[in-house]
């Protein structure tokens, strides 16, 4: 069969053949001084416009199978967007509460947002024009910076009321707090001034000379300081918080106007938007050790402790008065960008929250805040069109991606989370297994009606092996040496043995199989069939299928758990998983799982599988053990395959719609 399958041949329910992966993560941060600083003759900020993302309809499995989708439209890269009022800039968090809140510059408000439910559960009337924002650890309040007011604003996170007003006089921006002294640092827009206010008495305990427009800061519980960008002046200033003095002064880039601090390699991150570039400072010598340049001019920045990512939020006027925006995603352990996406509308504040592992960023002009996933991604650039299939090679520290369009093979080196090479492969490459005897992999080329050998030792094509029609799934056995491929349009199973890389043997199976998964114990091989709504077992003594399982509608992928002797089968038509016993052969358990599940991946160190979601941004993480869903982890926009490393208790995922994959940690 020729491309025309890939492009124009429908599955069942009309579904097209085609590929597609997915990006996740962004992030924003607050307003500053120049491109996005408030104006003072209206309450009003230009917004950026949306960015769209073109169109998607394949997927693929957990190292083996591939699911057709339907055609739906590539989304945002948000999985949530929460409305709020006038004009939302900063956030801040409070852990025991799982409670985010936000001010709404325009409203004179702070909204009070849910990290359980995602959702608006209070609204707090403040000062004027409220924009800074800052976290209270030890007394359980929220400062917030009223910049046309002159004061700020303490909230009580117990019962969401104000409870005490600070006189600070000037334009109060933004906001940090020191959890050691007890006390919030808040720069003065108009003045080269940073108040102090103690938390005990609520009252301003000191005032710092700094540089010139104070914008962001960011506090280092190493060394007692707090980071201060003055984009007026060019500089950093880091302020003892033991003393309450300036004690260094550090040139950057132009236009600083952020700062978020890395506490593990005691670093400090500062947005430069008029030198387009991330400076990076170590907070041990005060100096700038690196510089990392950046596509379009800075704005926030935000540090992830749960991936050790630095996200920057980037805009840039256009001569026809449009906004252009990105996220870009800087890796803190190589100091170079690693990822990025289009940002929505006008992203100001952004929040790390460790407890969903999300991010939270305030989108000015749409008046609502997108939560993002936690996950590494890579850029389009790291990966082929339309990511699928994902396999690992565990002795080779890498992953394998299969690019439906590219017509290739991605190689990401686990070590450094990047793609390493590039192998060209067969038409239409879908699924994908890893042989750890002959350290080969086994790629279906669906448009070529081939399978391309891989040596994970050279990165090279070592033999193209002819199969049926469509191949979709594969599997490996490691009893046998033999590599099973489901043909789609032929009906069948082509039997590979990894001796000769030639076909030995053909299983007769049902209508459109797809995904397929083996049993080391019993030497037997679970098939779904999405014309029939069948899971066929195929004994690979005899190569014959000799039962058949009724499970879900559209039955797409298959893991198997060698822990519980069990097989989990995504159902894509009716959105739910089944869990085959293979003593009974029988269904056990069905589990609704949202958003049309595809790809599925048993993960050893958590005894869970995960289930990728094709039609939204979630991963479903079930428990084998009591066949429970535990949490859907965001990821990208319709994710697809997933695939499991043992030795670094990570699960890589294909999505189908940004040409990306996110690594999910255990």
């Amino acid at each position: 069969m020729g491309l025309k399958h890939a492009m124009t041949q429908r599955a069942p329910g009309g579904r097209w053949h085609r590929a597609v992966p997915v990006v996740v993560l962004v992030v924003v941060i607050g307003v500053a001084s120049g491109l996005l600083a408030p104006s003072f003759g209206t309450r009003s900020i230009h917004g950026v416009g949306t960015v769209g993302l073109g169109d998607r309809n394949l997927a693929l499995g957990a190292g083996s199978l591939g699911a057709p989708p339907s055609p739906t439209p590539r989304g945002a890269s948000s999985f949530e967007d929460i409305g709020v009022a006038g004009e939302p800039y900063n956030l801040a968090y409070d852990r025991a509460k799982g409670e985010v809140f936000v001010t709404e510059f325009a409203a004179d408000e702070v909204a009070v947002i849910s990290d359980r439910t995602y959702s608006v559960v209070d609204q707090i009337r403040v000062g004027s024009g409220p924009n800074g924002i800052a976290f209270d650890s030890n007394q359980s309040e929220v400062f917030v910076a009223n910049l046309f007011s002159g004061n700020l604003s303490v909230i009580s996170a117990k019962t969401d009321h104000v409870v005490a007003t600070v006189s600070t006089g000037g334009y109060p921006f933004l906001a940090a707090y020191d959890p050691a002294g007890g006390e919030v640092f808040v720069s003065d827009y108009r003045s080269p001034l940073v108040r102090v206010i103690s938390d005990v008495s609520n009252e301003v305990v000191a005032t710092v000379a700094v540089g010139s427009d104070p914008g962001g800061l960011a506090y280092d519980p190493e060394q007692q300081t707090m980071f201060v960008a003055n984009s007026g002046s060019n500089n950093v200033s880091v302020i003892s918080t033991v003393t309450n003095r300036t004690e260094a002064t550090i040139p950057v880039g132009a236009g600083p106007l952020e700062v978020a601090f890395d506490p593990t390699t005691d670093r400090a991150f500062v947005t430069n938007n008029g030198a387009r570039n991330l400076s990076v400072i170590s907070a041990s010598t005060d100096r700038v050790v690196g510089s990392v340049p950046l596509a379009l001019p800075p704005i926030g920045v935000a540090y992830d402790s749960g991936t050790r990512d630095v996200f920057v939020s980037e805009a840039e006027f256009e001569s026809n008065g449009s906004i252009v925006t990105n996220v870009s995603v800087v890796s803190a352990a190589t100091d170079s960008v690693v990822g990025g996406l289009p940002a929505e509308s006008f992203p100001s504040g952004l929040l790390y929250d460790p407890t969903a592992h999300v991010v939270f960023v305030a989108n000015v002009e749409a008046n609502d805040v997108s939560v993002l996933p936690d996950a590494f991604l890579l850029t389009t650039s790291g990966v082929g069109r339309d990511p699928l299939g994902v396999a690992a090679a565990p002795s080779d520290d890498a992953v394998y991606v299969t690019n439906f369009f590219s017509n290739d093979v991605t190689v990401i080196s686990t070590a450094s989370d990047s793609a390493a090479a590039t192998i060209p492969v067969g038409v239409g490459p879908t699924g994908i297994a890893y042989d750890p005897a002959k350290n080969e992999l086994f790629v279906a080329n669906s448009g070529s009606d081939n399978v391309s050998v891989i040596s994970a030792a050279t990165n090279k094509v070592v033999a193209s092996v002819p199969v049926g029609d469509y191949p979709f799934g594969v599997a490996y056995d490691a009893g046998k040496k033999e590599v099973f491929v489901s043909n789609f349009y032929s009906r069948n199973v082509s039997v590979i043995s990894t001796r000769t890389n030639a076909v030995v043997a053909t299983v007769v199976a049902f209508a459109l199989p797809t995904g397929i998964a083996y049993d080391p114990q019993a030497g037997e091989l679970f098939l779904a069939n999405s014309g029939s709504d069948f899971v066929l077992v195929i004994s690979d003594t005899t190569n014959d299928g000799f039962y058949a399982i009724t499970v879900g509608s559209l039955p797409y992928g298959v893991a198997y758990d060698p822990a519980q002797r069990e097989v989990f089968v995504t159902n894509y038509g009716s959105n739910d998983v089944s869990v085959i016993s293979v003593a009974k052969n029988a269904v056990v358990a069905t589990i609704d799982v949202p958003e049309q599940p595809y790809g599925v991946a048993f993960d050893l160190g958590t005894n869970s599988v995960f289930v990728a979601g094709s039609g939204g941004v979630f991963v479903t993480e079930i428990s084998t053990l009591t066949d429970q869903v535990i949490q859907e982890i965001p990821v990208g926009n319709d994710p697809t395959g997933v695939a499991f490393v043992p030795g670094l208790g990570e699960d890589f995922v294909t999505n189908a719609g940004s040409d990306s994959v996110s690594i999910v940690l255990d």
